[in-house]
């Protein structure tokens, strides 16, 4: 196993959302190219933490799509799953000593300290510079 950790926040980084006609989200699948990123550093032996602010209590509600069922419909075993609920995600980064972490949000990003590099990841709704490509590893824009 690699000394490597990771980390990777969940909604629209790894499961994207959409509003419907009554402008409530709801899970529309993958963000493919982002999972694969998860698959290819797993088999490398990695660390991968997903890192989400979801309340974990609420995980089981009827008309939520949980992290756990996502990871296991798509053959995901991360190293773990922390819940901040709704608290900033950067000290959970930290104390997970991740060298890297993918996010969607760039606030995130500025939130970590500069030795934790940061991967803006689209969140395939709208086209962002700055956009991590991982087919290409490069930034889009």
């Amino acid at each position: 196993m690699s000394d490597s950790t990771v980390t990777f926040d969940f909604d629209t980084t790894l499961a994207l959302s959409r509003p419907n006609a009554d402008m409530v989200w709801v899970h529309v699948g993958p963000n493919l190219p982002i999972l694969n990123e998860l698959r290819r550093r797993l088999a490398a032996g990695e660390r991968v933490f997903i890192v989400t602010c979801r309340v974990e209590a609420n995980e089981q509600l009827p008309d939520r799509r949980s992290v756990a069922d996502f990871l296991l419909e798509h053959g995901v075993q991360p190293t773990g799953i922390v819940f901040t609920n709704g608290q900033p995600k950067a000290p959970f980064v930290v104390a997970l000593n991740s060298e890297l972490h993918f996010d969607d949000d760039p606030d995130v990003g500025e939130a970590l300290p500069p030795y934790i590099e940061f991967r803006l990841v689209n969140d395939g709704l709208t086209p962002r510079p700055g956009t991590w490509v991982p087919s290409e590893g490069v930034e889009n824009g």
